[in-house]
């Protein structure tokens, strides 16, 4: 076999196990969650999925335009609220909590969101709960 045909079939073959790997860590009681989580970048990104992620446990996806996290967990291991105060103590703002003010200044200079005050944050969420009625 030549130098490329080996190189070929080793991508080839790499490519398959970590598909087979990630088919075997599919999380398991899943329950799946949209959550707003403030942040400005991919710096951002990684540090959100890097404090909601836990293996086989929490698999996250934060869109940094529309600052929407799809949050999928085993719901007998875990809860979406210990998610978002696991992300919120890393010093980023979301639906169900605020950062510490030092997690938050703690941030990387481009990871520094407009934060809402608490008041600003609970007058948002009266006003949505009495336009759901």
């Amino acid at each position: 076999m030549s130098g490329s045909r080996i190189n070929l079939f080793l991508l080839f073959f790499t490519v398959v196990s970590l598909q087979q790997e990630a088919i075997c860590q599919k999380i398991k009681n899943s329950k799946l969650e949209n959550i707003r989580i403030e942040g400005n970048c991919t710096d951002c990104k990684f540090l959100i999925e890097s404090a909601g992620s836990k293996k086989r446990e929490v698999s996250l996806s934060w869109d940094t335009d529309t600052k929407v996290a799809t949050i999928e967990y085993d719901s007998l291991k875990t809860s979406c609220t210990n998610i978002l105060k696991r992300i919120a103590l890393s010093g980023f703002d979301n639906e169900l909590f605020l950062a510490p003010t030092e997690a938050y200044e703690n941030l990387p200079d481009c990871c520094k969101y407009l934060r809402k005050n608490k008041m600003h944050l609970e007058h948002d969420r009266k006003m949505e709960h009495n336009h759901e009625r």
